[in-house]
């Protein structure tokens, strides 16, 4: 599926426009298109090329020297891939988790970041219309109405900025059309889920046209309790766009984009399946230790009916575990021909996403350990950027960009019947971490590529510089418990007793805050080992580049290679602090990357094959680790492993047999590996040397196929059957090895159905249909509960779409 296009030429016909003067041309113009269909059916290719603009201009997809996905919306709309999670399905190498405090993770070809927090800086970057959402919480929502996507693999520094060592998924939304179109399509499915979809898009006048689009779902519960009578899961989502556009004259064109994402759906509850005392000297509920295990079915799970909140936000103490969350984003493109061969463009945008998500993460009626997920991200971007063409086919970008970010990502924890819910002998109340930060990214990069008879040579150069700013604590969440503690602790390290006074100091005297209600209890360094916010800032540079060779053996087939090189910003830790040692940054992290690839096709098109090996020397990889404390022992932390590197390779294929059959797949090998001589803390707190592991989350075998077959029914419809099959390796989701943590491998089948003209569409449909039981996530936080995230159980549904 790789590199080449996975719609048929039906869907892709359907999505072309008509460049015509006014409504009326347009209409006419589009029934003798329609009549041109039906004439040309017979003998169209089934699977067609797409543009692409992986490079930041548009190009051949199997022009492009390097490994990529791309779907059109129409093929994504018929697979029933909503969202940027869905995308494994069809691009081998992708990886998609959640993590247990709900922070999504992307990773390509092995590299990604399993951190939990809100404000974490990916390895896989997404964007939109080649404006970044920085944040992988973001990408919810990104594929309503969009003309295609394309999944890069590999490093993306010189052109699309740091934070893209895995890779960039860029998202091309339908632009606004000169002639008046519109669709409406319902899903009704399983779960008693409802989605409608419109679109409606044309002119306002002869330079300005617009276009709208939006989306709801709404679902009932797909969870269910296990020991009592209770749902859980249900779904509510509104996701908007509007897009202005303006062409004053034929040079100058403008984009004015506007988006907003609501999402009020229950956040899902995990599966218990084993119990691991964190601290053996505090006793335990003897119902909860005799809690019954979760059974091996998607539904299956348990939760507290309602999630602790703080007094001064919640006075009835208790929220559902339902989200808020808000993001709007704005932005505006600019692009002006300055010559024929010469373009200016600028990028502006502003995003503003508000999150308060609940969550349930023990998998029981206890309340042994429970969170509220609560920050924003408020971000502004700017990039300008001039791109040209050389004589014999060159071409050639220089740009600048800024980009400011304030962010905020706190956490109210509750655990109140775990074993952590006594220190010293003092009952511990909710804590509630800070991680403030206020970052400035500079960046100036440029991009060359010239041909040499057959040979084509590029190079390409980004300079990043950022300052991060940062304040952090592990707060009292409101009743004065962690206040208490963290006094102890301060007596502790200054008297050797910590219920000996060690004279605590007058906060006047020195930066620490006075201990209370809601203050900061985070120890800081000697010799007072004062509470205090920790204030902090990381300023990093870097110099990304990439350079490479792509060979036209003939004008279908194409060998390339690349060496490149790729950065990931450093980070501050959003964790339960119990001292400031936990909150120094990982610095930043880079990536050395080999790759050969070809892209070859053969009969005339009617078969594609492509493939790529590739080489990743990785330095200073970021993890979630643990740092040793003499009062503590291992207290949560970033830290570095100094060396790694993953190897592999990917290959794809497309193929058309016979008229109407259409089959597309692709495979990924992805071995990684820490190098040297790496040591650090399991999450049962032994201490255990990594080196030689995997990294967790990369599975060594993917794999996706689809098939689709297409026939005439009437004289304007097509029916067809489709299936699409996925397959994800065992991992495991930490370092270690245990087995507790193993994350096994799985198959799912999609099946698909249906029948659809140029304006009509009926399609019946199934997810998982064997009804597979399967996990994504595994963990045990600050609780004592071994908990697994499942997937999404058997889903069957039917939808409808009218075009006009």
């Amino acid at each position: 599926m790789a590199c080449t296009s996975l719609v048929s030429a039906h869907a892709a016909h359907a999505a072309d426009t008509v460049d015509v003067d006014d409504a009326s041309e347009t209409q006419e113009a589009l029934q003798n298109e329609t009549a041109e269909n039906a004439q040309e059916r017979d003998d169209r290719p089934i699977y067609s090329e797409i543009i692409v603009t992986a490079q930041k201009r548009e190009e051949s997809i199997n022009e492009v020297p390097m490994s990529i996905t791309a779907a059109t919306g129409q093929e994504l709309e018929r697979l029933g891939i909503e969202d940027t999670a869905d995308l494994v399905k069809i691009a081998s190498g992708l990886n998609y988790n959640t993590t247990a405090y709900g922070a999504p993770v992307y990773t390509i070809r092995g590299v990604g970041f399993q951190d939990t927090a809100l404000a974490s800086s990916p390895t896989v970057s997404v964007y939109v219309d080649e404006i970044t959402r920085p944040f992988s919480i973001q990408a919810a929502g990104a594929a309503l109405d969009i003309e295609r996507v394309e999944i890069l693999k590999g490093p993306q520094g010189t052109l699309y900025g740091q934070n893209a060592t895995g890779g960039a998924i860029n998202y091309v939304p339908n632009k606004p059309t000169d002639y008046f179109e519109g669709s409406l399509q319902a899903s009704y499915s399983r779960f008693d889920q409802l989605e409608v979809e419109g679109v409606v898009s044309g002119p306002i006048n002869s330079a300005l046209a617009y276009r709208a689009a939006a989306r709801y779902v709404n679902s009932g519960p797909w969870q269910q309790s296990y020991t009592r009578a209770a749902e859980l899961g249900e779904k509510d989502e509104f996701d908007a766009r509007l897009s202005l556009e303006w062409e004053p004259r034929s040079s100058v064109r403008f984009l004015l984009a506007g988006t907003v994402r609501l999402d009020n759906s229950e956040t899902p509850a995990p599966q218990l399946f084993q119990i691991s005392i964190q601290n053996p000297q505090t006793p335990l509920d003897p119902a909860y230790l005799s809690y019954p295990r979760a059974p091996r079915d998607n539904r299956a799970a348990d939760w507290s009916d309602c999630i602790n909140a703080s007094p001064f936000e919640e006075p009835s103490g208790c929220v559902p575990l339902r989200k808020d969350t808000e993001y709007y984003t704005i932005s505006l493109r600019g692009d002006v021909d300055v010559s024929d061969s010469v373009t200016i463009t600028s990028l502006t945008s502003y995003q503003d996403f508000d999150r308060f998500e609940p969550l349930e993460l023990d998998g029981t009626t206890f309340r042994n350990y429970e969170s509220i997920q609560q920050g924003y991200l408020k971000t502004f971007y700017q990039e300008l950027r001039l791109t040209g063409e050389l004589g014999l086919g060159g071409n050639w970008i220089v740009g600048a960009n800024y980009q400011y970010d304030d962010t905020v990502d706190t956490l109210l924890q509750s655990y109140s019947a775990s074993s952590s819910a006594q220190i010293f002998g003092i009952p511990l109340g909710p804590t509630q971490p800070l991680n403030e930060q206020e970052i400035n990214t500079y960046a100036v990069f440029g991009n060359v590529e010239y041909p040499i008879g057959d040979f084509a040579v590029h190079a390409g150069l980004r300079y990043t510089t950022q300052t991060r700013d940062f304040r952090g604590c592990g707060q009292d969440g409101g009743d004065g418990s962690w206040a208490l503690i963290s006094q102890a602790i301060q007596n502790l390290l200054i008297t050797g007793d910590p219920f000996v006074n060690s004279a605590f100091p007058d906060p006047s005297q020195g930066p620490g805050i006075n201990v209370g209600p809601g203050g900061c209890g985070t120890t800081g360094p000697a010799p007072t080992f004062l509470p205090e916010y920790v204030l902090d800032s990381l300023d990093e540079d870097n110099l990304s580049w990439r350079a490479g060779v792509k060979w036209e053996v003939s004008p279908d087939h194409l060998i390339y290679a690349n060496i490149s090189r790729g950065y990931k910003a450093g980070a501050f830790p959003t964790a339960a602090t119990a001292r400031s040692v936990q909150l120094i940054p990982a610095v930043q992290e880079s990536l050395l990357a080999y790759e050969m690839g070809f892209k070859s096709g053969f009969a005339g098109g009617r078969l594609q094959l492509n493939g790529a090996v590739f080489y990743y020397d990785y330095t200073d990889k970021q993890i979630r680790g643990f740092l040793l404390d003499p009062v503590f022992g291992p207290l949560a932390a970033l830290v570095n492993v100094p060396k790694s590197h993953v190897l592999g390779f990917d290959a794809s294929v497309s193929a058309t047999p016979v008229d109407g059959l259409t089959l597309s797949g692709g495979i990924a090998y992805v071995k990684s590996e820490i190098d040297g001589n790496f040591s650090n803390f399991n999450y049962l707190g032994q201490f255990q040397n990594f080196t030689g592991e995997s990294f967790p989350h990369s599975p060594e075998w993917q794999g996706n196929a689809n098939i689709e077959y297409r026939f005439e029914v009437f004289s304007d419809f097509e029916a067809y059957l489709g299936g699409n099959v996925s397959y994800r390796g065992k991992t495991n989701a930490g370092f270690g090895e245990l087995a507790e943590l193993a994350i096994k491998s799985y198959t799912l089948l999609d099946l698909r159905a249906g029948v659809e003209n140029d304006t009509w569409r009926l399609q019946l449909w199934g997810k998982n249909v064997t009804d597979t039981y399967y996990y994504t996530e595994v963990a045990r936080l600050f609780g004592d509960s071994l908990v697994r995230y499942a997937g999404r159980p058997a889903t069957y549904g039917v939808t409808v779409g009218y075009r006009f």
